[in-house]
């Protein structure tokens, strides 16, 4: 049997992180500010070919591959300064710094298992691997700091890969 799947889900899939300037991964570059890095995948598409086999009557097991698209924001915030001077005293800190939004277009394999229970009513049990994984190098330039704190930053976020696991029931409407 063969197939095309298209998928549409929002996220709310959050990484944090605190970064001191030094570290080369989210900091102003200067030595004196250390900041929290957020990302978060807002959404993520997927479109798929699907090829299965019905190994017993009403059960369908099958392999799917395609592509994926992702949402994903990442932002600098509460950037603290550590030795005074640029954007205040020693602990002074500044929130709402930039967010930057990247759309990325990956892979995506996974598999399941579908069972019929009625006519037009099946369930269904489904692995995804989504390969967002890499690096993203970011650029935020005049933060909207107070009194004269405008750092520039260059963020770069590791992203891992997605594993998602699915629970179903599929309704034919006609």
């Amino acid at each position: 049997m063969l197939g095309v799947q298209a998928d549409g889900d929002w996220a709310d899939i959050t990484g944090l992180a605190t970064a001191a300037p030094e570290d080369g991964r989210c900091g102003n570059g200067t030595g004196d500010q250390t900041s929290d890095c957020r990302s978060k995948v807002k959404g993520l598409a997927t479109l798929t070919g699907r090829v299965g086999y019905l190994p017993w009557q009403n059960t369908l097991v099958y392999a799917k591959a395609g592509v994926a698209w992702t949402s994903i924001d990442f932002s600098v915030n509460n950037v603290i300064d550590i030795t005074g001077g640029t954007c205040g005293p020693i602990g002074t800190n500044r929130g709402g710094y930039n967010t930057n939004n990247h759309t990325g277009t990956s892979f995506t394999v996974g598999g399941g298992v579908e069972q019929r229970l009625w006519d037009r009513v099946s369930i269904f049990g489904e692995y995804d691997y989504v390969d967002i994984s890499g690096t993203t190098n970011n650029l935020y330039t005049g933060g909207t700091g107070v009194g004269g704190c405008t750092p520039n930053f260059t963020a770069a976020t590791d992203l891992k890969a997605l594993n998602i696991f699915k629970l179903g029931v599929n309704v034919k409407l006609w």
